[in-house]
């Protein structure tokens, strides 16, 4: 997660076109009346004429990021194409400032993250995700987190795809006692995510459901199920692929 140092830093690379100069022109906290009082985003646009997303800027900088959403949605009113993305950050920051300590509230957090995640940010879906995986505010869901990492990779989030990995093999190893075909679609998007032990795990499973196929009287397709998983380099295959041959042959 991004520490509060390095916000204004990824705001302003988001969002290039934000002069420096604007920035300097900016009236200080004090000198907008905001210091050690409630922000009113009326008072302050009656009182300065600088741009309310710039004012929002300034006060995402100075830690106070529900006050800057004041400006930030003034701004989305007013047409600030850039301005809706922003929100989606801003709520994600608050929302995981709710994960930690001394303020700890995660059904709080969730409201953030839900509201940020309806902007398409995807720190909120990688941050709600793992809610999901590490049980806080609800049970542990490995299942229900996968949709929200798999919007969060998509949206280039620098986890999520080493997180989906170890969630699919997860998944995977869970469903190996009670359906193996659910088990084979785990492992092989664990093992196109990259994976370093599913491509076994998908060679295991294949020979599994091959016996389970063999065992049915269907050996032409027990037979493709061997040849995949010999593929994949399952060692057992090989000689039940062979035993299954000789019995395809009387």
């Amino acid at each position: 997660m991004v520490r509060n140092f390095f916000g204004f830093i990824i705001l302003f690379t988001l969002f290039g076109s934000i002069k420096v100069e604007a920035m300097k022109r900016v009236k200080t906290q004090d000198d907008l009346g905001l210091k050690n009082k409630p922000c009113s985003m009326a008072s302050v646009a009656r009182n300065n004429d600088e741009d309310p997303f710039t004012i929002g800027l300034v006060l995402y900088n100075k830690g106070k990021y529900k006050e800057s959403l004041l400006f930030f949605n003034h701004a989305l009113f007013n047409g600030h194409v850039e301005a809706n993305k922003i929100i989606g950050h801003v709520e994600n920051r608050i929302g995981f400032q709710f994960t930690t300590k001394p303020s700890r509230d995660y059904e709080e957090a969730r409201q953030w993250f839900n509201q940020a995640i309806d902007k398409g940010n995807p720190a909120a879906h990688y941050n709600f995700g793992i809610m999901l995986l590490k049980g806080h505010g609800t049970e542990k869901n490995f299942r229900a987190a996968v949709p929200y990492l798999e919007r969060a990779r998509d949206l280039k989030h620098p986890k999520a795809k080493a997180v989906l990995q170890r969630v699919y093999y997860h998944l995977g190893m869970e469903s190996m006692g009670y359906n193996v075909y659910e088990a084979l679609v785990w492992f092989r998007n664990a093992y196109t995510s990259g994976h370093v032990d599913a491509k076994k795990m998908v060679g295991e499973t294949e020979r599994i459901i091959g016996y389970e196929v063999e065992k049915e009287g269907n050996f032409a397709e027990a037979k493709e199920w061997y040849q995949k998983a010999i593929a994949n380099g399952d060692t057992d295959a090989p000689g039940m692929l062979k035993i299954l041959e000789v019995l395809m042959k009387k």
